[in-house]
């Protein structure tokens, strides 16, 4: 296992398959968004955890919500599902009583490291009732990143939280920021009386918002998403618009499963999927990362039928996923 760092040296490739262009992304990413939300399919949960998994760029927090920075998320990655740990007797063990968050964003500076948490409840769910009170659902869903925010003003949780995500202890401050997204826009129109009840939600550190503020994010095209589960980390969707580079090399080298999430992405062209599966496996400097590698990826890299072995799409995890690490 490599450590998170840059490495000294990376050797760039001449001639490189062409990747799909933002524009193109954003456009293609949008109409579908746009379908999904406005048919019953985008009422479930699920189907909308499941395109913003394959779409990192369109959650908000990689760089915080409340400060710029110019750094980008540790990992250079999405984290999906990944459970809070606490320091039990003489291990991590996952927080007991503690939800998993939908989404974490790592997001951090020269002084500040700011876990981004996020929770999504369906576009469907009300905001408020016909008489004007906050929902039931809402209230549940709002209570979540109380909880949260209790369990991280524990001083050993921020301490198990900096230790298992892998933080440097030279951060400063620990400023965790919760995001609930809910519902939709289309509830307050021509209602200003709600526009302003919902403003009551926002605190510091805290953002509410509707499904509809969701779109691409051109600062996170080259972001990944994975999944943290144990001490081990493990793809589940690259971006069309993704580089390796000498930034992201050391990042992405801790994280399992990348040339499979590569070949399973069909908006990457077979070319550029076949020449990234080779660079992940690869690695920077020419170091041998094809322990990391299925064998058959290995083989068959050259073959205009790479990925036909492979799932069509990635089998995303359930609610409450746990995986053998």
């Amino acid at each position: 296992m490599y450590s998170n760092r840059l490495f000294p040296a990376y050797q760039m490739s001449p001639n490189l398959p062409t990747m799909m262009s933002w524009d193109d992304y954003e456009a293609k990413a949008t109409a579908e968004w746009q379908a999904l939300l406005n048919s019953a399919e985008g009422c479930d949960e699920r189907t909308i955890h499941n395109f913003l998994v394959r779409n990192p760029s369109w959650l908000p927090g990689a760089r915080s919500m409340t400060r710029a920075s110019d750094y980008a998320p540790c990992r250079w990655a999405l984290l999906s599902e990944s459970p809070l740990r606490e320091w039990v007797a003489d291990s991590y063990r996952d927080a007991v009583g503690t939800k998993i968050p939908d989404f974490i964003w790592l997001a951090h500076d020269s002084n500040n490291f700011t876990p981004v948490l996020i929770e999504i409840e369906s576009p469907c769910k009300k905001w408020f009732t016909n008489s004007g009170d906050p929902h039931h659902n809402l209230i549940q869903a709002m209570n979540q990143l109380a909880k949260w925010r209790a369990w991280f003003n524990r001083p050993a949780n921020m301490i198990a939280f900096c230790a298992d995500f892998g933080m440097p202890h030279s951060y400063k401050n620990l400023k965790p920021e919760f995001v609930l997204i809910y519902g939709r826009r289309q509830e307050f129109q021509g209602n200003p009386d709600l526009n302003r009840l919902r403003t009551q939600f926002e605190q510091e550190g805290q953002v509410v918002m509707t499904f509809d503020r969701l779109k691409a994010v051109r600062d996170c095209t080259g972001y990944i998403c994975a999944a943290k589960t144990g001490q081990r980390y493990r793809a589940l969707s690259v971006p069309p618009t993704m580089r390796l580079g000498p930034s992201n090399a050391g990042a992405w080298c801790q994280i399992d499963g990348l040339p499979e999430a590569i070949l399973t992405n069909e908006w990457i062209s077979l070319e550029r999927r076949q020449f990234l599966v080779k660079r992940s496996c690869i690695g920077p400097v020419g170091r041998d990362h094809r322990d990391r590698c299925d064998p058959r990826l290995i083989g068959r890299i050259g073959s205009k039928g790479a990925s036909h072995d492979l799932p069509r799409r990635i089998r995303l995890p359930g609610p409450g996923h746990r995986s053998n690490t």
